[in-house]
């Protein structure tokens, strides 16, 4: 296995938030530092085609689920505090086989970093789980899972443009609108 100590990846495509939100919050994402913060990471490349280590990937699930349950709750605190273990998850993960997957990881952490910083602040975070969730899906659809989940649609969220989530259980708990519409969407797909 050769060893990449560090990497840089194109920041750009992920600096766009995707936002219809009517909050006052600014989004700055200074392109030099996203790169520095990037190029910290470690990431082992295997020599042979394989995919993000399935043990890792797991374990972003499990995180993945801790923060849609704790947006489903209405919960900014916990919300935060699962958006760090996200990037603590993120650094563990040692093993992929693309340029596309590390991208996808890069974006995870990007979008995890705002939900850990942004306690309180439960619509910026659900903005930035939409983008987490349509990057878990390409991960899932790349790398597939050993966790039985659901593929959810909401389809009243972002002005009605809707947005999909992953789910551990097939009854409709809505992480977007919390007690709002809990039970707001459909189940779209079973892994």
């Amino acid at each position: 296995m050769k060893k990449i100590i560090s990497f840089v990846i194109i920041s750009s495509l992920f600096l766009a938030c995707n936002s219809t939100s009517n909050s006052d919050e600014s989004h700055s994402h200074d392109t030099d530092s996203a790169k520095a913060e990037a190029a910290s990471i470690d990431i082992t490349h295997q020599e042979h085609k394989g995919s993000t280590e399935k043990g890792s990937f797991d374990r972003l699930l499990t995180d993945y689920i801790t923060l849609k349950n704790a947006l489903v709750e209405d919960n900014s605190k916990t919300a935060s505090e699962a958006g760090k273990t996200i990037v603590a998850s993120l650094e563990k993960i040692s093993k992929s086989s693309s340029k596309a997957e590390l991208e996808i990881l890069e974006s995870i952490k990007e979008n995890a970093e705002h939900i850990r910083d942004n306690t309180g602040k439960l619509d910026h975070q659900r903005e930035h789980f939409s983008l987490i969730s349509k990057d878990v899906i390409d991960l899932i659809t790349k790398s597939g899972t050993s966790k039985k989940l659901y593929q959810d649609f909401c389809p009243m969220y972002n002005d009605n443009k809707g947005a999909a989530w992953i789910s551990e259980t097939k009854e409709i708990k809505n992480p977007y609108y919390g007690s709002q519409m809990l039970t707001c969407g459909s189940v779209k797909k079973e892994y």
